[in-house]
């Protein structure tokens, strides 16, 4: 029996002038590739920490597999996690301080946008528009709250 995750091309047969050949091809090694996500939320006070996996992203409000996505589908409420335009990408309220991998990404135009509309700005990034690959583990400080200019 395969492993989650593992997929394997059988043996095959090809027949060519002939005689048969025998190969064995590895078509696609696919580890699954789990995660962190350790929330500090300065609002409520609250440290959490939320298993997630990049193989298997969750759908939900923003991108797929967006850290607000997987938030929420933790069973974080609006509350714990703000998202005022639901996850698209038309308000600024789900910006956070991320650190990790995504925190040298480059964000898409539409995104540095809605920051743009922040007072504080440095390191921050949309939760809706974010999706770790699940390289490492990552650290998101949500604001106490996010102030317009």
């Amino acid at each position: 029996m395969l492993e989650k995750g593992l997929f394997l091309y059988y043996t095959f047969l090809v027949y060519d002038l002939g005689e048969f050949f025998l190969y064995k091809d590895l078509v696609s090694l696919m580890i699954r590739r789990p995660y962190k996500i350790t929330v500090v939320n300065k609002k409520t006070n609250k440290r959490s920490i939320v298993n997630a996996d990049a193989d298997c992203p969750s759908e939900g409000p923003g991108e797929l597999g967006s850290v607000l996505s997987e938030l929420i589908n933790a069973g974080f409420t609006d509350i714990d996690v703000p998202h005022d335009c639901g996850g698209h990408l038309s308000c600024s309220s789900c910006a956070a301080i991320v650190t990790g991998e995504l925190s040298k990404a480059t964000p898409r135009e539409e995104e540095l946008d809605m920051i743009d509309l922040l007072k504080e700005t440095e390191e921050k990034r949309l939760m809706c528009q974010i999706c770790p690959s699940g390289q490492s583990d990552i650290t998101v400080v949500i604001p106490a709250k996010n102030e317009l200019k």
